[in-house]
């Protein structure tokens, strides 16, 4: 996890670069909602990382299909393109993949200087914790199996 925040830190320098390059700037709001949604997105990450992780332990499979799971998550997000292509009708249902209302708040906030939209980080933000909740407690629960496995 902490080789991937590296990572992560690394694509927000060379965010930064590129901000400035292009002179988009950094807003107030920027700054005050940042934090905010990097932490949902932590929630979101650890809860997985753990409850994949204590997964993996008992089946091996998992690690292959983590690599499937994510590239589909990957065109389930709206990174490669706008949320405005989601239909109306289908935007409540589709905010219910916490990466869409996480990636659609960094793009508002930074590229926007708007606040993001409270019920699509609302849901992600409910999403994450629940995933947290729920990989910590599934890890803890298994975790004193680990050593008779390995």
């Amino acid at each position: 996890m902490l080789a991937r925040f590296m990572d992560f830190l690394i694509s927000v320098v060379v965010l930064s670069i590129l901000m400035f390059i292009y002179q988009v700037p950094l807003t107030l709001t920027a700054i005050i909602w940042l934090p905010i949604i990097l932490l949902i997105q932590f929630l979101l990450i650890v809860g997985l990382g753990l409850a994949l992780s204590a997964a993996n332990v008992f089946f091996r499979d998992v690690t292959s299909l983590l690599s499937l799971g994510l590239q589909l998550w990957f065109y389930a997000s709206p990174i490669i393109y706008p949320i405005t292509s989601v239909p109306d009708s289908l935007r409540t249902l589709y905010f219910l993949n916490p990466m869409a209302g996480i990636i659609e708040a960094y793009r508002s906030v930074i590229l926007e200087a708007t606040p993001p939209d409270y019920m699509a980080l609302g849901l992600a933000a409910i999403v994450s914790v629940i995933a947290f909740v729920f990989g910590y407690s599934f890890f803890k629960r298994v975790e004193f199996r680990f050593a008779d496995i390995v």
